[in-house]
């Protein structure tokens, strides 16, 4: 099962429209979830940006065995050693963050 949050500003009807084409790609049941939390929680303020892994390790949480997680983000995302990210996941993993800023 692969559930999909929409996060931070980002349009929910638009996230939820995801599903069908993620089912086609993966081959996993797909279900959206809603509104997620902010991701405003990990704001690097003098980047103006989203820490990634933030993100991800609060999708990771509390997810239910077998679960996979994928969230949408308005917020434009950056890691430590890179200006800006699309997106991270865990590889091999089950949690992944993307964002619409820089699409």
């Amino acid at each position: 099962m692969l559930t999909v949050l929409a996060m931070g500003g980002v349009d929910a009807r638009s996230v939820a429209e995801l599903c069908p084409f993620l089912e086609r790609a993966t081959g996993l049941d797909c279900r959206f979830l809603g509104k997620g939390p902010d991701p405003g929680f990990a704001l690097i303020p003098e980047r103006n940006q989203v820490d990634a892994r933030a993100v991800l390790a609060l999708l990771h949480e509390g997810r239910a065995p077998g679960e996979r997680r994928l969230g949408v983000v308005a917020p434009d995302l950056c890691a430590k050693v890179f200006t800006f990210v699309f997106g991270e996941a865990v590889l091999g993993g089950d949690a992944a963050v993307v964002s619409t800023h820089r699409l």
